[in-house]
């Protein structure tokens, strides 16, 4: 049995109550993460982190 089918399974093993606070905090968690990643400036801030890496590579690099 799948993790994906074993999910189903325990889903429909709760109330409607139970299902609709669940989704609920789901909801609220992935809202979390989205605001936490958009802080961090998202690809903007992992360019400039690649560059600088990029730019230490170079400089430690034997020539």
């Amino acid at each position: 049995m799948t993790t994906r089918e074993r999910l189903h399974l325990l889903v429909d093993q709760l109330s409607d109550v139970e299902a609709e606070a669940t989704l609920a905090r789901l909801v609220r968690e992935r809202d979390l993460v989205d605001q936490w990643t958009q802080s961090e400036g998202g690809p903007a801030t992992e360019d400039a982190w690649a560059l600088t890496n990029a730019r230490e590579a170079i400089r430690e690099e034997p020539w």
